[in-house]
Parts: C-alpha cells; sequence; structure tokens
C-alpha cells in the first residue's frame, strides 16, 4: 500500500485521514508536454495535489484530485487540473 488507503465514511457521507502533504513537482523535460509549455513561458511546475478514488454501491466511480489552497503553483497548473471546486483547505500540523 505505498501511499494509498482505503476509508470509509460515516453515514453522512464525510470521511477524514492524517497524511503527509505531498509536494508540487516540475513535468519531465524531455516530453512533448513540456516542449509546448515552453513556448508559452507558463509555469512548469504542477501544484501539489492528493488523488482520490470514490466508490459508491449503484455509481460509477468518481477518479479526482484535490489540491491545498495554500500552494503557490495553483495558477497557472501546467496540465489545466485545478478548479476552484478541488481547491481545499488542508488544515496543518507540525
Amino acid at each position: 500500500m505505498n501511499m494509498r488507503g482505503k476509508l470509509r465514511s460515516d453515514d453522512d457521507g464525510y470521511a477524514a485521514f492524517v497524511g503527509v502533504m505531498p509536494n508540487g513537482y516540475p513535468l519531465p523535460s524531455d516530453g512533448p508536454v513540456y516542449q509546448h509549455l515552453g513556448r508559452h513561458k507558463p509555469s512548469t511546475v504542477r501544484p501539489a495535489h492528493i488523488h482520490l478514488i470514490a466508490r459508491a454501491e449503484g455509481y460509477e466511480p468518481l477518479v479526482t484530485h484535490v489540491f491545498p489552497e495554500n500552494d503557490g503553483h495553483l495558477l497557472p497548473d501546467p496540465v489545466l487540473g485545478v478548479r476552484d471546486d478541488l481547491v481545499i483547505d488542508v488544515p496543518l500540523r507540525m
């Protein structure tokens, strides 16, 4: 279970977990996406994000990701994955 887990929600649909927030990362510089972006000079750093798959009986799985609101690379996201409804408040504990 490398950086993976399974959660169950309560009766109201809420679930919570404690984990390590990943960092953003630069796109590989040897591929076509980077070459295309280089012409337009936007950021080539993906913001930090966590991938999620939600499953419920009778529904198709929802595959998505969420972004912490305090990440400095939200705009512009080079692969255009950031939307307002995917940006969340992540309480930080140290």
